[in-house]
């Protein structure tokens, strides 16, 4: 684990290939039921997106708190650039579609016979 801990990016990779273990009879199911490979690897990259950004809006906003609370008692203005504001979560998002491709294609590439077999 504490490998985990010095690399976020190894920790968020490892997430979402546990993500798509936990999920492999939905998508199974959804595979059985009509589901493309697209559908199931668009659905986990968006995932890995939308909780990458969240992340960063999250560590933006906890940025910017600790910024304002260290800058208000020195008496300083507190600037926050354009960029780091949209930046930052996009960052985070790009990053999160990139840690998420293996698990994205590997679940898409599960056959929906071993899936529901495997639930």
């Amino acid at each position: 684990m504490l490998v985990i801990e010095d690399d976020p990016r190894l920790g968020r990779q490892l997430q979402r290939l546990l993500t798509a273990d936990r999920h492999v009879v939905e998508i199974g199911l959804r595979r059985a039921l009509g589901a493309t490979r697209a559908h199931i690897g668009g659905q986990f990259l968006a995932e890995a997106a939308l909780l990458a950004g969240i992340g960063g809006i999250l560590g933006l906003a906890v940025g910017v708190a600790i910024a304002a609370a260290y800058a208000g008692p020195q008496g300083w203005t507190l600037v926050v650039p354009l960029v780091a504001l949209a930046g930052g979560p996009a960052g985070a998002m790009a990053i999160g579609a990139v840690a998420g491709m293996y698990p994205a294609l590997r679940a898409s590439s599960t056959p929906p016979t071993e899936a529901l077999r495997a639930g």
